[in-house]
């Protein structure tokens, strides 16, 4: 229950990936290119949606053709 920028100071290194999630999920927005795992975790980064709401929405996607 921390915000990320408290997590990041008392962490004292580099968390890997944390600015990239969220370039790579706008710029997945942006184009209407459909990444929920992504996205996903970046809520989570950014404080959006807990864990469980965001674990929950993505096994009840529906399947499609892409994914079977």
């Amino acid at each position: 229950n921390k915000k990320l920028d408290q997590i990041l100071e008392e962490l004292g290194a580099v968390a890997e990936g944390v600015r990239t999630t969220q370039i790579i999920s706008d710029f997945a927005l942006e184009r209407g290119i459909d990444m929920p795992i992504t996205q996903g975790v970046a809520e989570l980064i950014r404080g959006v949606r807990p864990a469980q709401e965001v674990l929950v929405q993505l096994m009840q996607r529906p399947l499609s053709s892409d994914r079977v």
